[in-house]
């Protein structure tokens, strides 16, 4: 049997994510997909416009078998470290053959080759690397900037090197070539496929038309049937997020915890004191952030550790769980209604949590899993604030939805 895993947001699921499924059982010919996702907050550390229930139940309609949720304090990461940790999901499986993901470009080739290359960095590209770093711009921007170098003066050759030029300029580009690493590195046998993103059909666009412009129907051509019914009913039971709570959020913890901001990830020495001090300066979000950001720290950063502050994600935290191999559990959170689907979702090295028992098993016997688990009760207790929705006690004995 060959199943291909898809890891997405499914912010909100949409057509785009509908065609990639299909693109993916043809290219694969697989038996089924299992999707792979974060929580109720994504990647850049916004709040989801939808809860994973419903996301997820929305990924099942569209073309899913399976969808897992990722403990949330392993997805409020960068790229690099989101891959990591979402690879090792996805390889945990004995079962999964293939790995399907959309990005800008469409060309798995490039992405393979660049990914080879940054796990094999020349010194001409790490000196360059560090130049930039030096000259006070971001990871990313220096990463771009190195890569350019090197292929402008012939330093590197590739073989589409326009196309090799743009892998580290785009979001999904970036996160596909982070994936490519992984796999390469760690020599899994997961065959990655790539599909060209649709323009047209953008996430981004959808939450603006549903919470900027209060306008649902206006998404309606971007959304498959299912999902636009579940988009609208959604409104009965939930608000969208609040964003501007959020922010508030946000900022009253980096005002009244200065002590703890450089015990979280991703706060390099200094920077800790840099958001305290804007944070008291400012008088509003909007100004916090942009006197916090600039060449060396960009918003998504800022972003991730501000929310992860108010979690209390620290760097022990995350060194303990990239240590190990694979993930301590896996939730399913949907479950297309198919008594065949039963034994292929537990082969998994990683436990897979479809019952209360299976729950009380990981949290007696597994520390780090408590501990992520925990996590997963304050994003769902945050996410419930700033939707005004009832919040489920604990995360881990929530009921796997089984959708025909």
């Amino acid at each position: 049997m060959k199943i291909c895993a898809i890891i997405a947001e499914f912010n909100p699921f949409h057509l785009g994510h509908k065609k990639l499924i299909e693109q993916a059982r043809q290219k694969t010919l697989c038996d089924h997909i299992f999707c792979f996702m974060g929580q109720n907050f994504n990647e850049r550390a916004t709040p989801c416009i939808l809860d994973k229930q419903l996301r997820a139940e929305m990924a099942i309609l569209g073309g899913c078998d399976a969808v897992f949720e990722i403990p949330n304090a392993l997805t409020i990461l960068n790229a690099e470290m989101f891959a990591n940790f979402t690879i090792k999901a996805v390889s945990s499986f004995s079962n999964i053959t293939h790995i399907c993901f959309g990005s800008e470009c469409g060309n798995i080739d490039a992405i393979l080759e660049l990914a080879s290359f940054l796990n094999n960095e020349p010194k001409e590209y790490k000196m360059a690397l560090k130049n930039f770093l030096e000259q006070g711009f971001s990871l990313n921007i220096s990463k771009q900037k190195a890569l350019n170098f090197v292929i402008d003066n012939n330093i590197c050759s590739f073989k589409s090197p326009k196309i090799t030029k743009t892998l580290l300029s785009y979001p999904n580009n970036i996160l596909a070539v982070e994936y490519a690493k992984v796999l390469l590195r760690e020599n899994l046998k997961l065959t990655p496929i790539t599909f060209k993103r649709e323009s047209k059909i953008s996430a981004t666009e959808i939450r603006k038309m549903c919470m900027e412009e209060k306008n649902i129907k206006k998404a309606k051509q971007m959304l498959d049937e299912e999902s636009f019914n579940i988009l609208t009913k959604s409104q009965t039971m939930q608000n969208f997020p609040n964003t501007e709570l959020f922010n508030n959020i946000k900022l009253l913890n980096a005002r009244l915890d200065a002590l703890n901001l450089s015990k979280i990830f991703d706060v390099s020495e200094g920077l800790d004191k840099k958001i305290y001090n804007e944070s008291i300066k400012s008088t509003n979000y909007d100004d916090f952030l942009c006197s916090a950001c600039g060449k060396r720290y960009t918003k998504n950063r800022i972003e991730r550790i501000l929310l992860s502050n108010v979690l209390k994600i620290d760097k022990t935290l995350i060194k303990q769980a990239f240590s190990r191999k694979y993930l301590p559990y896996l939730k399913v959170v949907a479950l297309c209604d198919n008594k065949k689907m039963m034994p292929e979702i537990t082969k998994s090295k990683s436990k897979i949590i479809l019952r209360k028992n299976d729950a009380d098993f990981v949290l007696q016997n597994n520390s780090l899993a408590r501990k992520l688990n925990e996590i997963d009760n304050k994003c769902e207790r945050l996410y419930s604030l700033l939707t005004q929705k009832k919040p489920n006690e604990d995360n881990l004995f929530v009921k796997t939805k089984f959708i025909k």
